[in-house]
């Protein structure tokens, strides 16, 4: 096999259906425009991030009258394991590629090429 390159691309949304859509794009594209060799693990479903807070409607006498809120915020994330010549490629794939509104993604990835066999 040689040497490749390892990619970790983390799909973060507030809404669970756009996100499901948007890890579809990601496959079909991976799909298409890497080369044959390319791997793609995903997605794995990463835990949610919940946000709870709790608003006092007065602040005085009717301290039992409270709002309470949540904010939930889903993850995806995709290992893409690519050779180095087609990294180039891939930038291209990611600037060029279009998320739903609502939709938001970070990359890291692997300092040097990693070894498999």
């Amino acid at each position: 096999m040689g040497k490749r390159v390892q990619f970790y691309l983390k799909l973060f949304s507030y809404d669970s259906e756009l996100l499901a859509t948007a890890a579809e794009k990601v496959i079909a594209a991976g799909l298409t425009e890497l080369s044959v060799e390319s791997v793609i693990n995903g997605p794995i479903t990463l835990p949610n991030i919940i946000r709870r807070w709790c608003l006092l409607k007065s602040p005085h006498v009717y301290k039992d009258s409270r709002e309470h809120f949540s904010l939930t915020q889903h993850r995806r994330l995709f290992e893409l394991i690519i050779e180095p010549d087609s990294t180039d490629t891939f930038g291209s794939v990611l600037a060029n590629f279009e998320l739903p509104h609502g939709v938001r993604f970070g990359l890291t990835g692997s300092i040097g090429p990693i070894k498999t066999d």
